[in-house]
């Protein structure tokens, strides 16, 4: 009796359950970090194209490791917002002049560079005309790189209630208090002015909630971009033959 044969879909569905399978089994399964070329090799095997292993490397997404977000009550929005990206793979400083650039682009404003072997950092140059306290750090370590993007949002806070409310709201006092008493009712007073006060505050939590969401969908999209960048520059680079050693030379 032979062993039946199966097609290529009919191996990807089977190996696609026996995995859902596992899972659902709660079995650990092999989990041994395997090379792109172990992955190829696999494929190989069940008759799937190495260049298209490659390709689907190239489209695996960036693992998310953001902190939860703490969000400050009394303004609305987190004080600080964090973007962690993590990709297989390592990369050198030679990818770190594209890091720079779309840096430079995203962000508009000068910044520091650090740059070595393994670690690229970027941090807004203070005080600066968008007044952002920005520290951008990729690191390749252990066969992974690990993209962190922080931004402290303590400036955006402080101007807009210090200048909202020290403005608009102490200023409003100079048009409320006299309607107060023009209508020669003292009583109002402590009532507009609360009021007043009030709305004010309320605006300005509103605008810096805005303000921050938007920041942190830049620096979510710049993380994924910066990411994009390295994981394809570790594909590139573990595609790329290795020169022989002299040892390895016949």
């Amino acid at each position: 009796m032979t062993d039946p044969r199966f097609s290529e879909d009919e191996v990807r569905r089977i190996l696609t359950r026996a995995a859902a399978m596992q899972e659902e089994a709660g079995g650990p399964g092999d989990s041994r970090a395997m090379t792109l070329a172990e992955i190829e090799q696999v494929a190989a095997e069940a008759g799937i194209d190495r260049a298209l292993v490659r390709r689907a490397a190239t489209e695996l997404p960036a693992v998310r490791r953001n902190p939860p977000p703490r969000r400050n009550p009394l303004v609305g929005a987190p004080m600080r917002i964090v973007e962690q990206r993590e990709v297989p793979g390592t990369v050198d400083a030679g990818v770190h002049d594209r890091l720079l650039d779309l840096v430079q682009d995203v962000m508009g404003i000068a910044g520091q560079v650090t740059s070595t072997p393994t670690l690229f950092t970027w941090s807004a140059q203070l005080p600066n005309a968008a007044q952002r306290a920005v520290m951008i750090k990729v690191s390749s370590r252990d066969g992974r790189t690990r993209v962190r993007i922080e931004e402290n949002l303590g400036m955006l806070v402080g101007g807009y209630f210090g200048g909202l409310l020290g403005g608009v709201g102490g200023g409003g006092m100079g048009f409320v208090v006299p309607v107060a008493l023009a209508l020669k009712i003292p009583a109002l007073v402590p009532l507009l002015v609360g009021g007043w006060l009030a709305g004010v505050y309320g605006l300005t939590r509103r605008l810096v909630a805005s303000k921050a969401e938007r920041r942190a969908e830049e620096l979510s999209r710049l993380a994924d971009d910066l990411a994009t960048i390295c994981a394809r520059a570790a594909l590139a680079e573990s595609s790329t033959p290795r020169a022989l050693d002299a040892g390895d030379e016949a």
